[in-house]
């Protein structure tokens, strides 16, 4: 199954209903507790893990910058993350991991797509692909 990082935002409960549903899961609070965002983001990209949170903004912006800032540094194109998954701010612990599960079961984990991608979850449409603003 998958690699999961959850963001400490996210509630701790998820690391155990996650791991019932036969991912590998590791939560911020235990790992790299009080760390910001940028580190959160690439703490998960070096373990090659999905990120899930529930900050949507502040990891909307960090993936834009993942993607924007190599070119203008020489590099042609930006090193790997294993995505970004924002979930619901008031979920509880089981619709989050309903819902990453659902998403890990799909053709976006098993296709490879969620690499450098920034999913939301969209009540209605389920999850959408949120690509880089343009510069």
């Amino acid at each position: 199954m998958a690699d999961l990082y959850i963001d400490e935002g996210v509630a701790v409960a998820t690391v155990a209903l996650l791991r019932a549903y036969g991912h590998r899961v590791v939560h911020a609070v235990h790992f790299r507790p009080r760390a910001t965002d940028d580190v959160q983001l690439l703490t998960a990209a070096q373990f090659g893990q999905i990120l899930v949170t529930n900050n949507g903004d502040d990891f909307r912006l960090l993936n834009e910058a993942w993607h924007h800032w190599p070119a203008p540094w020489g590099t042609p194109r930006p090193p790997h993350h294993a995505g970004i998954l924002v979930v619901g701010n008031k979920w509880l612990a089981h619709e989050i991991a309903d819902r990453v599960d659902e998403f890990c079961r799909g053709h976006h984990y098993y296709q490879g797509t969620a690499t450098n991608r920034l999913y939301v979850w969209v009540g209605g449409t389920g999850w959408e692909d949120r690509p880089p603003r343009p510069i």
